[in-house]
C-alpha cells in the first residue's frame, strides 16, 4: 500500500506519550497525527488535519484505533 500517512510507521516506535506521532488505519488508507494529551481512560487526544470538515482539530481517538506510536525525530 502506498499511503503517505502510514509511511510514518517506518520511524522508530516509542511508548505512548505526549508528542508522539500516531498512525491510524481508515478505509482506503491511513491517518496520522500528534498526541497532545490523554483522557483519564488512556485514550489519546490527537492533533490532526482533515478529520473534521477538512480542518486541523484536536480529537479523542480510542486507544485501540492507534496502529503505531512513533518518534517525530
Amino acid at each position: 500500500m502506498d499511503d503517505r500517512a502510514l509511511s510514518w510507521e517506518k520511524h522508530q516506535r516509542i511508548a505512548p506519550q505526549v508528542g508522539a506521532v500516531v498512525t491510524m488505519g481508515r478505509r482506503g488508507g491511513g491517518h496520522v497525527g500528534i498526541v497532545s494529551g490523554f483522557k483519564p481512560n488512556g485514550d489519546p487526544i490527537v492533533i490532526s488535519g482533515n478529520s473534521r470538515r477538512h480542518r486541523v482539530t484536536e480529537t479523542v481517538y480510542p486507544r485501540s484505533s492507534i496502529r503505531a506510536w512513533l518518534s517525530a525525530i
